[in-house]
């Protein structure tokens, strides 16, 4: 088996990094490994980490909702001081956000854009 070698930025040296893995039993975040020059021990680079699957889906059920609720309600305020209803600009509040929402997902994800395309086409004149 032969090792892929490399420039260590710090000493300018070839060499195979050494492993080091990090939050080694953590539910939320992915495991992060640090590549660790042998001969002078900095780190290299590091791969891995990010949210787990777990911590993407309490994101989602208790970050992200606080997060809307609080934008939402500054965006409402802005509209009931031009002079609009509360119940009409909680309206466009919460249609802007979903509108922000939806162009995020279908710029991230090329899968969301068919999917709305396609409710876009069930539910058009035919």
């Amino acid at each position: 088996m032969k090792t892929e070698l490399v420039t260590c930025p710090s000493c300018s040296k070839e060499v195979s990094p050494r492993l080091w893995h990090e939050n080694i039993r953590a539910n939320i975040s992915k495991r992060k490994t640090l590549h660790l020059c042998p001969l002078c021990g900095e780190t290299m680079y590091t791969s891995g980490g990010g949210l787990s699957g777990f911590g993407k889906l309490l994101a989602f059920i208790f970050v992200i909702p606080v997060i809307i609720a609080f934008i939402g309600k500054h965006i409402s305020s802005i509209f009931e001081y031009i002079g609009f209803s509360r119940n009409v600009s909680e309206l466009i509040a919460v249609c802007l956000m979903l509108f922000v929402l939806i162009k995020y997902l279908s710029a991230k994800y090329p899968s969301f854009n068919r999917a709305l395309i396609k409710v876009k086409n069930l539910f058009g004149d035919k």
